[in-house]
């Protein structure tokens, strides 16, 4: 074992060494636009990769695969050095170019701004940054000038002026390709004006940059709800495909993520969406043992459990949810199915009627009074 240490020992005294002349090398001399752009280039190919193994580092260790997962451990750290060789040249010709440092400074003037929540400030330095940075004409200020776009379209959006944030958002792809943020602000702007298709363009973009972001899996798995939730009943084919889809976003969100309660939680309705309550118990209840104060993982629950046949757990869960968000048609509905289950009208119906005052749940509660009132137009 101590000839590893040694070897261990010896291997990081020399990427030390090699970073260190490296950096020697480029503070040397003038480095110049095509070396930066070609750098910049690298850098962030290396970046996606890096993200792309973490991804699949996660999968190796989620099955158990400790060869495959040290394996990709081994790649993972030898691209994270590759990776510090083209940072330094980026550091470096930032360093040599005081006036592109100067830019970069009026853009986190304009981030101050925005943080201490004075916007007009704000979109006037993001401007002033992108109007000298293309005067600058330096692919070293592409970056920075996709920032600025993008913070440009924060405010916009904030503002309500959709369309002026889109054509931010893709101000800021334009000058950043692999912009990952870029695509995933389009994308839940496309899904807040209802233009899914594009919404999920756009996450899928994101994932294809950075595979572990967990926040475009979600996002993209409420679409596909939200679609399915739209979609005639009557085109089950499509409606199957939908669920199925949403689920696997969910499933991947909570792979990367596993402390991400909500995708739990959507991944438990999913699954009672399908009619699979037993399967959906799992996810929902890891959503309550990471935030135990969130009602929809209960009102979820409670469905699971009257599909499950168990009108008391599914009255404990219901009562829960009610307790963080009080009033919640639904719950109430919930209960009313459980208490109808046990044989107790008297209550379901009382449950039932406490939606009667709601527009959207009012026909259903009606109907299911009605079906207890009178069970003999129900009979076939």
């Amino acid at each position: 074992m101590e000839w590893i240490k040694i070897s261990v020992k010896c291997l990081f005294s020399l990427t030390i060494f090699v970073f260190l002349f490296s950096l020697a090398l480029a503070q040397g001399r003038q480095i110049t636009n095509e070396e930066f752009k070609k750098a910049d280039d690298e850098y962030n190919r290396l970046t996606s990769e890096i993200n792309r193994l973490h991804n699949e580092m996660s999968k190796a260790s989620e099955s158990s695969d400790l060869d495959l997962y040290n394996k990709l451990k081994a790649e993972y750290d030898k691209v994270v050095e590759d990776r510090k060789k083209h940072e330094l040249i980026r550091i470096e010709f930032m360093k040599q170019n005081k006036e592109l440092v100067s830019i970069k400074k009026i853009y986190n003037q304009g981030n101050t701004a925005y943080k201490l929540g004075n916007t007009k400030e704000a979109l006037a330095r993001y401007n002033e940054a992108i109007k000298k940075g293309i005067e600058a004409n330096s692919p070293a200020l592409y970056e920075t000038i996709s920032k600025c776009y993008y913070q440009i379209g924060l405010i916009m959006k904030s503002d309500k002026k959709i369309q002026e944030a889109i054509d931010a958002y893709n101000n800021a792809i334009k000058y950043s390709p692999s912009f990952e943020q870029g695509y995933y602000a389009l994308g839940n702007t496309y899904g807040d004006i209802d233009k899914y298709d594009l919404a999920i363009e756009n996450y899928l973009k994101t994932i294809e940059i950075n595979n572990s972001f967990y926040q475009a899996y979600y996002n993209m798995g409420s679409i596909y709800l939200t679609q399915w939730t739209k979609t005639d009943k009557s085109n089950t084919k499509n409606r199957v495909e939908l669920l199925d889809n949403a689920e696997a976003a969910f499933r991947d969100a909570v792979r990367i993520n596993p402390k991400y309660y909500q995708a739990y939680t959507s991944l438990g309705r999913i699954l009672v969406e399908k009619n699979m309550p037993l399967e959906a118990l799992d996810p929902l209840n890891k959503s309550v043992e990471i935030s135990n104060n969130y009602p929809m993982h209960y009102y979820y629950l409670a469905i699971a459990y009257n599909q499950l046949k168990d009108p008391g757990n599914a009255i404990e869960n219901a009562q829960k949810c009610l307790k963080y968000r009080r009033n919640f048609p639904p719950a109430f509905i919930e209960i009313g199915d459980a208490y109808n289950q046990l044989g107790n009208e008297k209550m379901a119906i009382e449950f039932y009627s406490k939606c009667l005052n709601n527009r959207t749940y009012r026909k259903l509660a009606e109907y299911k009074i009605d079906m207890i009132k009178n069970k003999d137009k129900y009979i076939k």
